[in-house]
């Protein structure tokens, strides 16, 4: 049975953590989604790789929702920002989290669209041919983590993260030498790139026009383009994006109204406060109250 999002759940965490162990460069875990609080949005400062061996779950990422079940391969880039929107009760998988440094003392060899690729397409399905190999690489991960004494420990498992980016990195670019990679159109394209200028900066810009501008489009075609993508107007796009950037530092920082005003762009307390009681038909006071 899946549990469906509600406001009294508890937070999502990987492996019951929202940053890594003091003085740990990487972990293997399980995800500890059974008692996961859900459409909480978490940003992640690290990065993750989850495999899932059974259950079903529903992920948001960036905004972008995705199905995880048996098979599914989730891979999240550092400052990545997730949310669970559902899990069964039997979900089950291995998760193996690493820190921004070791992701980039991994990648420093592969090119910055390699990662933008990843960015886009955070989910994988694997058939049982690929699956089992897989398997095979987090129980190694799981040895070298618990081999405490091991003076290369760290070095070892950056190197096996490194292998694995080279796996993936060479897979997709067989696949588009091959012409199997489905080249995106420039609608496609555009409401990708918006998405992603809006994960940057709407902290600091919340008007469509400047959006728009920053995309050589009009805010009329820019509209067509995300309602046809995703049935959300550029507005819905920013505000909801927004409201995940606000709802974090509230849930996980204690920043106070005027700070977290001053970070996401209001020109003061009074005015953040009544857009979020806009978008979410409560107070920040008691929105802090339930999520505590």
């Amino acid at each position: 049975m899946i549990k469906k999002g509600n406001k009294t759940d508890r937070t999502i965490t990987v492996g019951n953590l929202v940053s890594l162990p003091e003085g740990e460069q990487f972990v293997i875990c399980d995800p500890g989604w059974g008692e996961a609080r859900l459409n909480r949005p978490v940003r992640v400062a690290f990065g993750m790789m989850l495999l899932c061996r059974e259950g079903r779950a529903r992920l948001s990422i960036n905004l972008q929702e995705y199905s995880v079940e048996r098979g599914t391969q989730v891979l999240l880039i550092p400052n990545t920002t997730v949310m669970l929107l559902a899990v069964s009760d039997d979900f089950g998988a291995s998760c193996f989290a690493f820190s921004s440094q070791m992701f980039d003392e991994a990648s420093y060899r592969l090119d910055l669209p390699f990662f933008r690729f990843i960015g886009d397409h955070p989910v994988s399905r694997h058939t049982a041919e690929t699956f089992e190999p897989l398997e095979l690489w987090f129980e190694m991960m799981r040895h070298t983590y618990e081999d405490r004494e091991n003076m290369f420990r760290n070095t070892i498992v950056r190197n096996r993260l490194q292998n694995m980016f080279m796996e993936y990195y060479d897979k997709i670019q067989r696949k588009k030498l091959h012409d199997m990679a489905r080249i995106p159109d420039r609608q496609t394209d555009l409401c990708r790139r918006f998405f992603n200028l809006v994960g940057e900066n709407c902290c600091g810009e919340h008007r469509v026009e400047w959006y728009a501008d920053r995309l050589c489009v009009t805010t009329r075609y820019l509209s067509a383009i995300t309602r046809e993508s995703v049935h959300m107007t550029p507005k819905e796009v920013i505000d909801r994006m927004l409201m995940l950037e606000i709802r974090i530092m509230l849930e996980t920082s204690d920043k106070t109204v005027q700070e977290i005003a001053d970070a996401t762009g209001f020109r003061d307390q009074a005015y953040l406060s009544r857009y979020f009681r806009r978008q979410t038909g409560s107070s920040i006071s008691q929105y802090r109250r339930v999520m505590k």
